[in-house]
């Protein structure tokens, strides 16, 4: 076969993936799939290790996760490799890879970190032990998260950018009527960044306290950057729900999975994320009746912040039987969390704004 033939038949490859079913593309339906086949293995990992231990790198949890990162890789790869479908003037040196849509290059950049996570931390293990308190924390495992979470935003850029109409301007929906295709999938991957956001501040706290009995680092964790990523996903969105549903489809998803391992016979199942169904209730409501504003963040970073700690106050005690054990360091760190909780709002509404104000959720993939 010719070098032309050959370049033919990739570019035929490459329209097939950005062939539109339901207004998304191929490739885009694609990255959800994998993204979740990814996540699946995550959860089905962590009851792995905490029923049975971690024998070797290649168990079957790790088989899922890294088949479904090997997709995501190749996908990336074949249309960067073909990305000269995205420009007319072929002979223009080194300008074909530049017209890739940048969300396809987070997701290479996501693969490539999770990709060099594996090796180190098969070492890891071999060299501390099979588990020696970290847990997600460790610098291996917070490596995967990280490259997880550049894959997993890669994936919304691109829904975002294939999305037909504006994202900007005008009043917020309210609830999740008259959802696209192209809607639901970019749900379904806010919910997907929330549970790993919320799975690194729960594993970092409850590693140290197995038992919910110690307040003051998990609730602070949480808040730096859970608040920031619901205010991101209403205002991407334009939606008043979007905050609820992004802690919502966890609880569901992890409900199911923990359902499933249990039928198969795990003693031990990963729990459930952060507790903060209500704060995010909260924030939809304020959100449908104050639409995109900046001055009631101020309120509502606080007030949100108040709920959640109310919340994991008595969901700590309902699991546990008691309530918190150390209520003054608590209080001590309450007002930084809030403060970040704040912050955080009005950073993620800035920078929605910024990337309104250059058009790039207007901008399409050709």
């Amino acid at each position: 076969m010719t070098t032309l033939a050959l370049t033919r038949r990739w570019r035929q490859a490459n329209s097939i993936l950005w062939a539109r079913y339901k207004g998304v593309s191929v490739a885009a339906w694609l990255y959800v799939a994998l993204a979740t086949m990814a996540l699946t293995g995550l959860m089905w990992d962590g009851a792995w290790h905490a029923s049975w231990g971690r024998d070797t790198f290649f168990i079957p949890p790790h088989d899922l996760m890294y088949t479904a990162i090997t997709g995501l890789f190749f996908i990336s790869a074949f249309i960067l490799a073909t990305s000269q479908q995205f420009h007319t003037e072929l002979s223009k040196a080194g300008s074909a890879l530049a017209d890739a849509p940048a969300g396809v290059w987070m997701i290479f950049a996501g693969c490539m970190v999770l990709f060099s996570a594996a090796p180190y931390d098969d070492w890891y293990h071999r060299t501390f032990g099979v588990d020696n308190g970290t847990g997600l924390w460790s610098p291996p495992h917070f490596m995967g998260v990280i490259g997880g979470l550049i894959a997993c935003l890669g994936v919304l850029m691109l829904l975002r950018m294939e999305r037909q109409e504006s994202a900007g301007g005008g009043e917020p929906i309210r609830g999740l009527r008259h959802l696209t295709a192209n809607d639901t999938l970019t749900l379904l991957m806010f919910a997907f960044i929330t549970l790993m956001v919320g799975a690194l501040s729960l594993n970092f706290w409850a590693i140290r306290y197995w038992y919910r009995v110690e307040g003051t680092y998990y609730p602070y964790l949480a808040l730096v950057f859970g608040p920031m990523v619901l205010v991101i996903a209403q205002r991407v969105t334009r939606r008043a729900g979007t905050a609820t549903v992004s802690f919502l489809f966890p609880f569901i998803f992890i409900g199911i999975m923990g359902a499933i391992l249990r039928t198969l016979g795990y003693p031990l199942v990963v729990s459930l994320p952060v507790m903060a169904l209500p704060s995010a209730l909260v924030l939809d409501l304020l959100y449908a009746r104050f639409g995109s504003g900046y001055r009631w963040l101020l309120l509502a970073g606080p007030l949100c912040g108040v709920i959640f700690y109310v919340c994991e106050y008595f969901w700590a005690w309902f699991l546990t039987g008691h309530p918190w054990h150390n209520l003054p360091g608590v209080l001590w760190v309450m007002p930084a969390a809030l403060l970040f909780s704040t912050a955080g709002m009005l950073f993620g509404a800035w920078l929605v704004t910024q990337l309104e104000r250059v058009r790039y959720f207007q901008r399409q993939p050709a």
